[in-house]
């Protein structure tokens, strides 16, 4: 069956009412409506290996600017034991907020959407790994946090700088003020095919606007990624701004930011796109190609 136009009714409503429930594993997941096969869930024990294969992958490691490339299994072990307890908090919320009972039968899981109560609000994300139902396979990772940075002053905090802001103050904030970042890898055997375009699009029709109710999501994509950069872009961001992300070893990523605004009464710091935000992003593409040649020739950056 052919997979219906991205902007269709019924497109968007597979994707609004993508939150299921697994009984057999007490967990929540998204599921992705184009590919039976693959889901979005929590972080689980047992798929350190996994991670270590995945984030070592050239053409992810790469771009690790903040995270060490290779990875290593020590650091993937602390990061998944960190990680699992906010998991299960996230999922505690989320059964707190449900509007109906869960499913209790696999069948009924299968085809009933969990749905928020009016007056939820969730401020995290639990839906950390990108699996094949089939396989159990780790295919792809995800990641959402309160947004710290490349904002000026923010209206409910006047008195604080941009970079005094931290995630506690962003989430101490109504979630109509709240800006969050996101970000996301696939595994290369899993590429070109519209996955992660289709689980950008879950997470925010999914779960972000129903449920976690925030104002405004933004993402950086380094200029020589226009596949990710087509990503956000289908999915209803636009390019804000020129700016240059400083990696771990203090060497820049020429890079753009982005942001999609997900409520008409959200309210941030964050700049606003332009009318011609599109002109402006292919010029700071050209002009970031140049930069870049010249930093790789004078060895300044690793080429990517």
């Amino acid at each position: 069956m052919p997979k219906p136009a991205f902007d269709s009714p019924e497109y968007q409503h597979a994707l609004a009412t993508c939150v299921r429930w697994d009984p057999e594993r007490e967990e929540p997941y998204l599921q992705l409506p184009s590919f039976p096969d693959l889901r979005l869930t929590p972080f689980r024990a047992g798929i350190e290996d996994e991670y270590v294969t995945l984030f070592n992958h050239k053409s992810i490691g790469q771009r690790l600017y903040t995270l060490p490339w290779p990875m290593d299994r020590t650091y993937v072990d602390e990061w998944v034991a960190g990680t699992q307890p906010l998991m299960r908090a996230s999922v505690a919320q989320l059964v707190d907020a449900l509007a109906a009972p869960l499913p209790d039968t696999a069948s009924a899981a299968a085809t009933t959407p969990l749905a928020a109560r009016a007056d939820a609000h969730i401020a995290s994300f639990p839906f950390k790994t990108l699996r094949s139902v089939s396989t159990g396979k780790v295919v792809g990772d995800y990641h959402m946090a309160p947004m710290t940075e490349s904002q000026g002053v923010h209206p409910d905090m006047p008195d604080k700088r941009a970079s005094d802001i931290t995630p506690a103050d962003m989430l101490a904030l109504a979630p109509e003020a709240q800006v969050w970042q996101m970000g996301y890898v696939l595994d290369p055997a899993y590429s070109g095919r519209g996955i992660t375009t289709e689980a950008v699009a879950c997470v925010l029709a999914g779960w972000v606007v129903p449920w976690m109710k925030v104002g405004k999501m933004c993402a950086w994509i380094e200029y020589n990624n226009p596949a990710s950069a087509a990503i956000l872009m289908r999915n209803g961001f636009e390019f804000v701004a020129d700016e240059p992300a400083v990696e771990k070893t203090g060497r820049w990523r020429f890079s753009g930011f982005y942001a999609r605004t997900l409520r008409a009464d959200a309210r941030d710091g964050v700049p606003r796109a332009s009318a011609d935000w599109r002109a402006k992003r292919e010029e700071a593409v050209k002009v970031a190609a140049v930069g870049l040649a010249e930093m790789e020739k004078e060895g300044k950056s690793r080429p990517i």
